[in-house]
């Protein structure tokens, strides 16, 4: 599987969500990936196959400002391309114009909020 680098800008209160939800599914014992880029992989297509009105409805207030730092991913291109439909989607259909980070960002603070 090719695998392509996605550059994140994460704050620090959603990479410190997105490690704890992780390490609770572990510890539940549910199924799931093992690492936390699995995880946030798994995030994303979940908010992936919303709607734009479904994405607009699970959004949070944006997080953009305080400590954050950026990483870089390798995550398949089909990812990439899942986020990038996503983004046109909620453009066109929605309105909404994020970055490739805050729409992740989005997407794990969404899977977060279920597993919380």
């Amino acid at each position: 599987m090719d695998r392509e680098p996605l550059s994140v800008w994460w704050n620090r209160q959603t990479w410190d969500r997105a490690r704890a939800s992780f390490v609770a599914e572990l510890d539940e014992g549910l199924p799931g990936p093992d690492t936390l880029l699995g995880w946030i992989l798994e995030a994303v297509d979940a908010h992936a196959a919303r709607t734009p009105a479904a994405r607009l409805e699970v959004a949070g207030e944006a997080e953009d400002r305080g400590e954050g730092f950026s990483r870089v991913h390798l995550v398949p291109l089909e990812t990439l391309q899942t986020i990038e439909a996503a983004l046109v989607s909620d453009r066109q259909v929605g309105g909404r114009h994020l970055s490739r980070s805050a729409w992740l960002r989005e997407a794990v603070n969404a899977a977060a909020d279920q597993t919380e």
